[in-house]
């Protein structure tokens, strides 16, 4: 029996697509921390840094931003718009990134959901950051 392929598409991009890609931050991360367009402007003028759409036709489902050295990628941000959660676009995204090298990233102790999906990957938690977030919560720090 063959897994289905997930239905959508990754476009790699960059500062051009700061626009896009912070109106799809806005969406996701609605009441948390958003970054604008300029924020993803100045973060793409940083070397080594890169993003992944994920779409569906010409809508988009959602976004990694990540930046590689040495061998090594830190995702800087990653996210699914709601309709699409829990149909492999997560997934999709980091296992796009992890052919450039050992991953790491920040996620919050509170974010039970993300922890779950990257446990499921295979990310091993490697330390803590105090006070991560400005709500004030801890960010676990996870490696793959």
């Amino acid at each position: 029996m063959s897994v289905p392929k997930p239905s959508f598409d990754l476009l790699s991009c960059g500062a051009e697509a700061a626009q896009v890609l912070a109106e799809l931050h806005a969406e996701i991360f609605a009441g948390g921390e958003v970054w604008n367009a300029q924020a993803f402007s100045e973060i793409f003028s940083i070397p080594g840094t890169q993003a992944y759409l994920a779409c569906d036709g010409d809508v988009p489902l959602g976004l990694i931003l990540y930046r590689v050295i040495a061998g090594e990628v830190e995702i800087l941000t990653i996210g699914t718009v709601t309709s699409a959660r829990r149909r492999g676009v997560a997934s999709g995204l980091v296992k796009a990134v992890q052919k450039y090298g050992t991953i790491f990233l920040e996620v919050s102790v509170q974010n039970q959901s993300a922890l779950s999906l990257y446990s499921n990957l295979g990310f091993t938690v490697i330390g803590r950051r105090k006070r991560y977030y400005r709500d004030g919560s801890d960010a676990s720090v996870l490696s793959l």
